[in-house]
């Protein structure tokens, strides 16, 4: 993965091997072991004394021992914000979980929507890091805090057509460009806008020229403004997770449909072919975030044969893949089945 922001905390400073106390964040090794040095006192590594220019990768950790005792510097395994507080907990600790009076050991850990999640050994889910006290501490109930402000949602406007031509010409529909994008704050209606998006940096970039409107999906349906196009989008996201048994299809125009298994629990090939119209699929498992329990069933060849790119599943990609920490930009094409991983056979 490659970091398209400097400023992000690439490194954090350890005080004892796997301990619970992270002392500090940093976004180089050099800025690191000098925090080091003048917390030791000095210092020497393990094999040299020039511990500073040592590659450091991902989940890989450099010990520094001087006269005040040791601390290590740990690769993230992917940048965190500039500001961010270190993590109270670290992979290999034991911790308490709220309301829960067994131990847990944690698995993993990361950052989003604004604060530390945590993963347990023998426990599915995350968990937020308020939750959470060490084996020692009286457990006492999390403060209520505000909730962190969404990051915008994303949704392709690549099977949207605008309604084009001038006086001395007779109107005509026009397709949109595929790297264009409606972003739509959740609660702001009004800031809803047409954004053009730079596939290798990832950078969104305000654009005027397709205020104007009227628009018109793939299926025939029309919306007026701008607002209006963001809104139905916003609309079809909150209701795409499917009924339980069931798998939502995605359209290239923002339709949704659910889609029951024709013998059984799980879907069978046959079957998931016909509703990607496709020869070949290919199923993508986020890893963490809201859709950890969720698979996305699409067509294997879809951006060879140069399908549109999917606004549903996009901006579902998106809020797993935030644009500040993933690149170069990835997108969905073609129709798209949502459905727990346990019904894929």
């Amino acid at each position: 993965m490659e970091n398209t922001h400097p400023a992000d905390y690439q490194f954090e400073v350890l005080r004892q091997h796997g301990d619970g106390h992270p002392a500090a964040l940093f976004a180089t090794m050099a800025e690191a072991a000098a925090y080091c040095r003048a917390e030791l006192n000095g210092y020497i590594n393990r094999t040299d004394d020039r511990a500073e220019n040592v590659p450091v990768a991902a989940g890989q950790q450099v010990r520094f021992r001087g006269p005040q005792g040791l601390r290590w510097v740990k690769g993230l395994a992917q940048p965190v914000p500039a500001g961010t507080a270190p993590a109270r907990f670290n992979p290999g600790q034991a911790v308490r979980l709220f309301g829960v009076e067994q131990p847990l050991t944690v698995k993993a850990r990361d950052f989003a929507q604004g604060t530390w999640h945590y993963q347990f050994q023998g426990l599915s889910g995350e968990v937020a890091e308020a939750l959470l006290f060490g084996p020692d501490d009286k457990p006492t109930p999390p403060e209520p805090t505000a909730a962190a402000v969404a990051e915008p949602l994303l949704f392709s406007l690549h099977s949207s057509q605008i309604l084009a031509g001038d006086e001395q010409e007779q109107p005509f529909w026009q397709p949109l460009p595929p790297r264009l994008f409606v972003q739509v704050q959740a609660g702001q209606p009004d800031q809803t806008r047409i954004m053009a998006l730079c596939g290798t940096t990832g950078k969104r970039f305000l654009t005027h020229a397709y205020e104007h409107g009227p628009f018109q999906l793939a299926s025939g349906q029309r919306l007026a403004t701008v607002k209006a196009l963001g809104e139905y989008f916003a609309r079809q996201h909150q209701a795409m997770l499917p009924a339980e048994g069931a798998a939502m299809l995605l359209g290239v125009d923002g339709s949704t449909q659910e889609v029951w298994p024709v013998k059984g629990k799980t879907f069978r090939l046959a079957q998931l072919y016909a509703a990607l119209d496709c020869d070949y699929i290919d199923v993508h498992h986020p890893q963490h975030g809201a859709y950890q329990d969720w698979i996305l069933v699409f067509d294997d060849e879809g951006k060879f044969k140069e399908r549109p790119i999917n606004p549903l599943a996009t901006a579902l990609w998106y809020e797993t893949y935030p644009l500040d920490q993933y690149a170069p930009v990835d997108v969905v094409a073609g129709p798209v089945l949502l459905m727990r991983s346990v019904m894929m056979r």
